[in-house]
C-alpha cells in the first residue's frame, strides 16, 4: 500500500513538472536543437520544386537589369522592382544560378522562425511557442521554397509585427521606424505590401485611443474624431475598391469581412474616447506615432524609386505599379474558397467558445478530439481526412479573425486573461490584411503567404479571451503542425488538393539551374534549349507567351518588352510587333508555347506568319520549337 501511495505521489509531481515546461519554459539547449533541425530540413529542401514561369521570370528579370535595363520602363514588371534589383545584384556577385535566388529567402527563414517563436512567447509558454514556430516552418518554405515576393512580405509582415512590439514594450520610436521599413521593403517588392502598412497604421490609431479616458458612446463628434474615423473608413474603401472587380462570396467572406471588422474595431473604440480631451493634443499624440513609422517606410520606398527619378522615367514605375495591375485581373484571378468553406472550420470555433462555459466537460472534449485529431492524422494520405484537416486550416483563417473582432469589442469578465488590447489588436490586424494578398491568386498556396500569422493571431485571442485552458488548443495546434510536415510537404501544385507521392527530381541544368525537377521535365527543357543554342546565329530568340524560363535557360535575350504577354501593355509580343521586332533582331529559332499558364495562346494568323517564317519544326511537348 505503502507502495502505491508512493507511485502515485511520484506520478501527480511528474505531472507537474511536465506542466510546467510546458507553461514556463524549456532548455535553450532543447530550443536551439530543433531550431538547428528545422532549418537542416527546410535546408535540404531548398533546391526542389519549381513552377517554371515562376522561376523563370525571377531570373530572366533579373538578367535584364544586369544587363543595363530598368523594370517598368524598358520591360513590363511584374512586381514594384526591390525583389529584381535583389536577385540581380546576387547573379552579379555569386553568379547566374537559379539556386541563388533562394539563398536570401532562406537566410530570412532562418530568422523568421525565432521571430514567431518571440511573438508566440508573450502570450503562451517555452513549449507551444515552440510549436507555433514549428507550425510556421511546416507550412511556408518547405511548400515551395522559390524565392517568391509573397514569402518576402509574410516575413517582413513578422519583422514589422515584431518591431511594433517592442515598441510597446519601450515607448522608443526607433521601433517604429522599423517597423516602417519593413513596410517600406514590402511595398517595393510587391505593391501589395501597403496592406501592411495599413494595418500598422491602424494599430497605432487604436495605441493612441486606448490611452485615453473611457466614455459612453458620444452623440456627435467633433472634427479631430471625425477624421479619424474617415481614416478608417478610406481604409475600408480601398479594401472594397481592390475586390471590387471580382465581387462574390468568397471575396466578402474570406477578404472583405476579415478586414473590415479590424477597421470596425478602431471605429467603435473611438466612439469610445471621453471628448473633453483636448483635440489638438490627440492629433500631436497621432502623429507622434505615425510619422515616425511613415518616414521609416518612405525609405526603401525613396530608395527603390531613386534609378527612375534620375533616368527621368518615374511615370513608368507609377504606372507599372499603380495602373497596370488593374487591366491584369482578368488574366490572373483565381476566387478562395466558397463560404461554404467556412463551416470546416466553424465546429472547432464553437469548441474553444463552449469549453469556456461547459467547463464540467471540457477534459472529456479535449480527449475526444485528441482521438479525432490522432485518426486524422494518421489516415493523412486518405483523401477525405486530408480534406478535412485542410479546408477546416484553411477556413480557421477568417473566422479567428472575425472572433478577435469580437473579443476586443466586448467584455469577456475574466480577470486572469490578460487585459492589453493593443497587442491582441496588431495580430488580428495584421492576419486580416496581410490575407488580403490571396486577392486575386487565391490558390492554396496564396494562403499559405499568411498563414503564420493566422496562426500567431489565434494564440494572442485565445489567450485574451480565456479559452487558452485544457489541451484542446494545444493539441489543435499540434495537429496542424504534424499534418504540415507529413502531408502538406510535396507540391504546389497538389497543395490543398490532396497527398501525392514525394516525387523524384533531378537537376534541371548544372550551369544555369541547380533545381530539382522532374525527369520528363528535364528532359524536355534540355531539348528544347539545345535546339534553340543550336540553330540561334545571333544572341536573340522568341520563347512565348509565358515561357521566360526559356530565355533564362538558354541564355539567349528576349527582343520584346514582355515577361508574360498579358502584363506587356504595349502588346510587343504579339502580332505585327512581334514579327518586326523578330525580323530587326535577326531571330533564327523560336519558341513557341501552345499551353501559356496566363495569357491567352497567340492567335492563328500570328501562328501562320510564324510557321511561314521558319520552316523547320519540331514538337517538343507544350512547345513548338521552329527555326530557318
Amino acid at each position: 500500500m505503502a507502495d502505491q501511495v508512493t507511485s502515485f505521489r511520484q506520478a501527480k509531481a511528474n505531472t507537474r513538472t511536465v506542466r510546467a515546461w510546458l507553461v514556463r519554459g524549456v532548455p535553450p539547449l532543447a530550443l536551439g536543437a530543433g531550431a538547428l533541425l528545422v532549418f537542416a530540413f527546410v535546408g535540404a529542401r531548398l533546391d526542389e520544386r519549381w513552377v517554371p514561369h515562376d522561376d523563370g521570370s525571377l531570373a530572366h528579370s533579373a538578367e535584364r537589369v544586369l544587363s543595363g535595363e530598368l523594370p517598368h520602363r524598358d520591360y513590363a514588371e511584374l512586381y514594384t522592382g526591390g525583389l529584381t534589383f535583389l536577385n540581380a545584384a546576387l547573379f552579379g556577385v555569386l553568379g547566374e544560378d537559379l539556386i541563388w535566388l533562394r539563398v536570401p529567402l532562406f537566410a530570412l527563414f532562418v530568422v523568421f522562425i525565432p521571430c514567431v517563436y518571440w511573438i508566440a512567447r508573450r502570450y503562451v509558454g517555452a513549449a507551444v511557442a515552440g510549436l507555433a514556430a514549428l507550425f510556421a516552418a511546416a507550412w511556408t518554405l518547405p511548400l515551395y521554397p522559390a524565392a517568391m515576393p509573397s514569402w518576402y512580405l509574410l516575413f517582413f509582415a513578422a519583422f514589422g509585427g515584431a518591431a511594433a512590439l517592442r515598441y510597446l514594450d519601450t515607448g522608443r520610436q526607433r521601433w517604429l521606424v522599423i517597423a516602417g521599413v519593413f513596410g517600406g521593403l514590402s511595398i517595393a517588392f510587391k505593391i501589395v505590401g501597403v496592406w501592411y502598412v495599413l494595418a500598422v497604421l491602424l494599430f497605432l490609431l487604436f495605441l493612441e485611443q486606448e490611452s485615453r479616458p473611457r466614455a459612453a458612446v458620444a452623440r456627435r463628434l467633433p472634427g479631430l474624431y471625425a477624421t479619424l474615423l474617415g481614416i478608417v473608413l478610406l481604409g475600408s474603401i480601398a479594401i472594397v475598391a481592390s475586390v471590387l472587380k471580382h465581387w462574390g462570396g468568397a471575396e466578402i467572406a474570406n477578404l472583405l469581412l476579415p478586414a473590415i471588422a479590424v477597421c470596425a474595431v478602431v471605429a467603435w473604440n473611438e466612439l469610445h474616447i471621453s471628448p473633453a480631451i483636448d483635440p489638438g493634443d490627440r492629433m500631436r499624440a497621432v502623429m507622434r506615432l505615425v510619422v515616425p513609422f511613415l518616414a521609416g517606410v518612405a525609405l526603401p520606398v525613396l530608395l527603390i524609386a531613386a534609378p527612375f527619378l534620375v533616368t527621368g522615367s518615374l511615370d513608368d514605375l507609377l504606372r507599372g505599379v499603380l495602373i497596370a495591375p488593374q487591366t491584369r485581373l482578368e488574366h490572373t484571378y483565381i476566387s478562395t474558397p466558397d463560404p461554404a468553406y467556412l463551416l470546416f472550420g466553424a465546429p472547432l470555433v464553437l469548441m474553444l467558445l463552449a469549453r469556456r462555459t461547459e467547463r464540467r466537460f471540457r477534459k472529456a472534449l479535449d480527449v475526444g478530439f485528441v482521438i479525432v485529431a490522432a485518426a486524422a492524422l494518421v489516415l493523412g494520405s486518405h483523401d477525405d481526412a486530408y480534406a478535412l484537416a485542410w479546408k477546416s486550416a484553411r477556413a480557421l483563417g477568417p473566422l479567428i479573425v472575425f472572433l478577435g473582432a469580437v473579443t476586443l469589442s466586448i467584455a469577456w469578465g475574466d480577470r486572469a486573461a490578460p487585459r492589453d488590447r493593443r497587442p491582441v489588436l496588431l495580430l488580428v490586424g495584421l492576419a486580416a490584411f496581410v490575407g488580403l494578398s490571396q486577392y486575386p491568386f487565391g490558390t492554396p498556396l496564396y494562403y499559405c503567404y499568411a498563414v503564420p500569422l493566422f496562426a500567431l493571431c489565434a494564440i494572442a485571442v485565445v489567450r485574451y479571451a480565456g479559452l487558452h485552458r485544457g489541451l484542446f488548443p494545444v493539441a489543435l495546434l499540434a495537429l496542424y503542425t504534424a499534418f504540415g510536415f507529413v502531408w502538406l510537404d510535396r507540391s504546389p501544385q497538389t497543395l490543398g488538393v490532396g497527398f501525392g507521392d514525394t516525387p523524384q527530381y533531378v537537376t534541371l541544368d548544372p550551369a544555369r539551374a541547380s533545381i530539382g525537377v522532374y525527369p520528363l521535365e528535364q528532359a524536355e527543357y534540355h531539348h528544347v534549349v539545345s535546339l534553340l543554342r543550336q540553330h540561334s546565329s545571333g544572341q536573340f530568340t522568341y520563347a512565348g507567351p509565358d515561357a521566360p524560363e526559356l530565355y533564362y535557360l538558354s541564355g539567349l535575350e528576349n527582343p520584346t518588352r514582355a515577361l508574360f504577354d498579358f502584363v506587356d501593355e504595349s502588346g510587343s509580343a504579339r502580332r505585327a510587333p512581334l514579327l518586326n521586332a523578330l525580323r530587326d533582331r535577326g531571330v533564327d529559332a523560336i519558341a513557341i508555347n501552345h499551353a501559356p499558364g496566363h495569357s491567352p495562346a497567340l492567335e492563328p494568323t500570328t501562328v501562320r506568319l510564324l510557321r511561314l517564317r521558319y520552316a523547320n519544326e519540331l514538337r517538343i511537348g507544350r512547345f513548338e520549337v521552329r527555326w530557318r
